[in-house]
């Protein structure tokens, strides 16, 4: 939880967001809220099976000897979603760089990641989770949408081979030492941006209903070794964001100084036309991103606060703005997830959403022990919100004491 100045940063923060107090108006709440669960296919599998357990050779031969997954074991995931009062799932298909399913587009998951990656792969060759997924989740009456990652592309043995062939699509650095910031791409890159949306289209084509971009990143206080000191604002100098900046104010950011808040902010009206161009290809399916309630995304920063990931965004190598009310009042996204730590912070995303009338506002659970949420479940309902998204990181499987909370 939050130190006590970081729950008064927040609340100042939501204050500031509009002139109307922050104690929710429970009269507002809707009849039904949206409940979604994200089921990260990867994690759905081992931690059940593993119990907790540290892998080993024997672990891994028990599990494969003993208690091989099947189309069966996903069917019953998606029966205790909607048993569970859920009416939607995030289907995460994507191991960071890797696709758990049997994609066209992206570089399909190994054997690469450890010892887990024998169960994993396994699986894959078996069988395709994410179609598997698709179907029974359908079948529950479960609607379906797909989830990516998009600043979430590297870990030891879960490279995306895409990024790897075509590392200039990454985050630049400002020197022009030829660096580029591992796992995180630049969507101001006309390549970059291809490359997410033929993931998108490929997922959609076989049965999403539609697409979560999720923000969290192994990369949020990651710095790459061999990089020399970190320092702020050191990444994100990509030659299209470096040329739109000079020709609006004159200004060449790789050899002058310039102003710190207009080059986040162009960032962030870049990112707006890539979800732009996401949404047109999408048409009538729905658009969910996540969002932080400080309004920017940090990646590469110095641990010296903690903020709504969780993770560390203070004086980051690279930073983008949000223009999240932008995009919820002109229909770029149809709603947002807000990411917060601090449980008072559903008085925040209340307030983010008195700000803005249009679109859905639905707030993200992360890693709870069964009280809290319990606690969240309760004051969710009250609230003035549209609904909540629970990610399975939590763990369900391996402790079924989530899943009798929610009942």
């Amino acid at each position: 939880m939050f130190a006590a100045n970081n729950r008064r940063h927040f609340l100042k923060h939501a204050a500031g967001l509009s002139a109307i107090p922050l104690l929710a108006n429970t009269s507002q709440a809707g009849a039904h809220q949206h409940r979604a669960m994200v089921v990260w296919l990867a994690h759905t599998i081992i931690t059940p099976l593993t119990q907790g357990r540290v892998f080993d050779r024997a672990l891994i031969s028990e599990v494969l000897a003993k208690r091989r997954i099947d189309e069966k074991f996903l069917a019953g995931v998606f029966a205790r979603c909607a048993d569970h009062g859920f009416d939607t799932v995030y289907i995460a298909p994507r191991y960071v760089g890797k696709a758990f399913y049997h994609s066209k587009v992206v570089a399909s998951f190994d054997r690469m990641y450890g010892d887990e990656g024998l169960i994993l792969a396994d699986v894959l060759q078996r069988f395709d989770p994410y179609d598997v997924s698709v179907r029974e989740a359908k079948r529950r009456g479960l609607k379906v949408f797909a989830q990516t990652s998009l600043f979430d592309h590297w870990f030891p043995g879960l490279e995306d081979r895409y990024y790897e062939q075509h590392p200039e699509l990454l985050m630049v650095d400002r020197k022009g030492q030829r660096l580029y910031y591992q796992g995180v791409p630049c969507y101001a890159e006309q390549g970059a941006q291809d490359y997410c949306l033929a993931e998108i289209k490929e997922l959609v084509e076989r049965g999403a209903e539609g697409i979560s971009f999720e923000m969290d990143s192994h990369q949020s206080e990651w710095w790459p070794p061999g990089y020399g000191d970190r320092f702020p604002d050191s990444f994100g100098f990509n030659p299209p964001l470096v040329e739109e900046f000079q020709r609006r104010y004159g200004v060449n950011v790789l050899k002058e100084d310039f102003d710190r808040q207009k080059w986040y902010a162009l960032h962030g009206e870049f990112f707006t036309r890539f979800l732009r161009r996401v949404k047109n290809e999408l048409k009538d399916k729905s658009l969910v991103v996540g969002v932080t309630p400080e309004g920017f995304l940090a990646y590469g920063a110095n641990a010296s606060r903690v903020v709504s990931f969780g993770y560390a965004s203070q004086a980051p190598a690279c930073r983008i703005n949000l223009e999240w009310r932008k995009w919820l009042e002109e229909g770029t996204v149809d709603g947002v997830r807000l990411y917060v730590a601090d449980p008072y912070a559903i008085a925040i995303a209340e307030a983010m959403k008195r700000e803005c009338k249009e679109g859905k506002f639905y707030f993200s659970i992360q890693k709870v022990d069964p009280a809290e949420l319990r606690r969240l479940r309760d004051r969710l309902r009250d609230s003035t919100l549209d609904g909540y998204v629970v990610h399975e990181e939590a763990h369900f499987d391996a402790n079924p004491a989530l899943w009798k909370a929610l009942l």
